[in-house]
């Protein structure tokens, strides 16, 4: 019952199986020999990254560091160096520890709100076509 999803890039075998939480969906075999669906495995690593993510925000004061707006839903890092779209940066960082992952957001990053994010990066977009 393999199955060749595109949705799913790794080498583990697959296969179509009934998961109590998604219903019938994509299933991965794993070197120990067990099957887990890819859903449940991407929930976990989702809900993983959110809780770290808020874990750094509030150790950062839990609020914007430009006007002090503090609802967490809305608080980004925005990287004062730019990792200047290198994925495989964004992977590492995305995979560090908790530990790692703060010395990372300490070093490079400010924390702000979605809107002083935008409008920063809406200054830098001004400033560059002002340079054509």
């Amino acid at each position: 019952m393999n199955t060749n999803e595109t949705n799913y890039k790794g080498i583990s075998e697959t296969a179509k199986r009934e998961c109590k939480h998604h219903g019938e969906t994509l299933f991965r075999k794993t070197n120990q020999n067990k099957w887990v669906c890819l859903q449940c495995q991407t929930d976990i690593v989702v809900r993983s990254r959110a809780k770290r993510k808020a874990e750094a925000i509030i150790e950062r004061g839990g609020e914007c560091e430009r006007c002090g707006f503090d609802d967490v839903r809305a608080l980004q890092w925005h990287h004062t160096i730019p990792l200047e779209g290198n994925r495989e940066e964004h992977i590492k960082l995305n995979n560090a520890g908790r530990a790692k992952a703060k010395e990372h957001y300490d070093k490079y990053c400010e924390l702000l709100c979605a809107n002083c994010h935008s409008i920063h990066h809406d200054d830098d977009r001004r400033l560059w076509n002002a340079k054509k």
